[in-house]
């Protein structure tokens, strides 16, 4: 009879182990990397909260509002209109007002929004503030602002990329005083290919301002 229990038992216990390797991989390891993710975060705020863009560098300022949309009259076709902050009713669409005014491309500005908002680093420098023109950060590269529909703005302020050239130095709503440690953070080089567009590319498509909402072809005048 013993011998009969035996592989019984091993069996429970190989089901038992295999149960748990089960739980670990799917449930819990998964869920502990997304607390990680959450706790490692830059920002707190979310892509929908915010209202106005501001991005400097070496070579450009941009400045982006998001507005209610207002559907362009017969009359006006070919012509940008401003959206009007009164209109309250309407979707929110990206509009720039530097170096130009108009449009925006949504894509382009929502792609470096959510690097942005999902940002996050788990390696963290800490340096005196006389040691960030070390890192590409005292002038900054790239500064780019936020302002938040509560009125609240955040920065993020862009180096030169790491050793490894695979992350890029950061400060995150940095302190204005002039000493004292900085805590530098290694954020995405993604946000090089983000910014490193020309202004045509933040600007929305002819082919788009030109399309009716409805997705039928434009008439055009004879």
């Amino acid at each position: 009879m013993k011998l009969q229990r035996t592989p019984l038992l091993l069996l429970l216990v190989a089901g038992l182990l295999a149960g748990g390797v089960f739980l670990y991989e799917f449930q819990i390891a998964p869920q502990r990397a997304q607390e990680e993710t959450q706790r490692n975060r830059l920002f707190s705020f979310q892509e929908a909260d915010i209202r106005e863009l501001r991005i400097q560098t070496p070579t450009n300022r941009l400045v982006f509002v998001k507005r209610p949309a207002q559907p362009a009259s017969p009359a006006s076709s070919g012509n940008q209109t401003a959206p009007s902050p009164a209109a309250s009713s309407e979707r929110l669409v990206w509009w720039m007002t530097e170096p130009k005014d108009g449009l925006a491309n949504d894509a382009t500005v929502a792609f470096l929004l959510n690097l942005m908002v999902n940002a996050s680093s788990a390696n963290t420098l800490t340096v005196p503030a006389a040691r960030l023109t070390e890192f590409g950060l005292e002038p900054s590269r790239i500064t780019i602002e936020v302002k938040l529909a509560n009125q609240q703005t955040h920065q993020l302020r862009l180096g030169q990329p790491d050793f490894s050239s695979s992350n890029l130095y950061a400060l995150v709503d940095p302190s204005s005083a002039a000493s004292g440690d900085r805590t530098i953070k290694l954020v995405s080089l993604d946000f090089e290919s983000a910014l490193n567009r020309p202004l045509a590319e933040w600007e929305q498509p002819v082919e788009a301002e030109n399309k009716p909402k409805d997705g039928s072809k434009r008439q055009v005048p004879q």
